[in-house]
């Protein structure tokens, strides 16, 4: 299911974000941003892409 998928990659960058931290060497506070960031799109994307599934879907 799709909410599968979704908690997949939200815990796969939970994984990275230790990683990316290291690697571009900036503080734990400034790396969360990028999972806000990513959760509030992909929150957005769903809501966007279920409104068009009822609009377009066939029953």
């Amino acid at each position: 299911s799709s909410w599968a998928v979704n908690a997949l990659d939200f815990f796969g960058t939970q994984v990275c974000l230790p990683l990316m931290q290291e690697y571009y060497d900036v503080p734990e506070s400034s790396i969360q941003w990028i999972q806000i960031i990513y959760s509030l799109t992909i929150s957005a994307i769903s809501v966007v892409a279920g409104k068009l599934g009822d609009r377009l879907g066939g029953d």
